[in-house]
């Protein structure tokens, strides 16, 4: 190994993957297998899932319209209602239907702030009848699609998909909390562990 004078010296020389960010490496996370750094230690692979919701006007909605959205740990499912009746361990998302029904761009209102409201780890943002949907944690967890149950063709969605790391197991070495799919890493033992 040479030193910065470039005498050789007895020692170890530092290599991608050891968990050390040289300056010619973008990342070094510790693990690229399931963690948060390509194998090359040339690129962070960490991203977040996303996903966009297409409403439609408020008097679309049927009795029992649903959709369920996943973050990576928690699953909510929301059902889209203009009585306020729902199934039973369902979100309610009120809408008003009838003669003067919500606009796409209210109903896209009304869903996002039930979602920002809920469990899950996500954000919304809104253009006009659409709802942007963020996964709020880099990791492939949250590439889960999202189980659209509205009967309706004028209401869509697409994702979750995009998200990229925090795939290594409880026990799996790391150096990040990002690497781990539980979100903890042991900065002691540089393993991931549990919450």
């Amino acid at each position: 190994m040479c030193n910065a004078l470039c005498k050789s010296v007895t020692g170890t020389a530092l290599f991608c993957g050891d968990g050390i960010k040289q300056a010619e490496e973008i990342c070094d996370g510790g693990n690229r297998a399931c963690g948060a750094c390509n194998s090359t230690c040339t690129a962070v692979t960490s991203d977040v899932a996303t996903g966009l919701i297409l409403a439609a006007a408020g008097n679309a909605y049927v009795l029992g319209d649903h959709f369920a959205l996943f973050d990576g740990s928690t699953t909510v499912t929301f059902e889209l209602t203009t009585t306020g009746v729902i199934t039973p361990g369902r979100t309610a998302i009120m809408v008003v239907g009838g003669g003067t029904p919500d606009t796409v761009a209210q109903v896209a209102t009304k869903i996002a702030a039930v979602i920002d409201a809920s469990a899950l780890r996500m954000s919304t943002d809104v253009v006009g009848g659409a709802v942007l949907l963020t996964d709020q944690r880099a990791t492939a967890l949250g590439n889960v699609a999202i189980d659209n149950q509205v009967a309706t063709s004028t209401f869509a969605v697409d994702g979750m998909h995009g998200g990229q790391g925090g795939r290594c197991l409880v026990g799996t070495a790391c150096k990040v909390n990002a690497e781990c799919e539980s979100n903890h890493c042991n900065t002691t033992t540089s393993l991931c562990i549990d919450p």
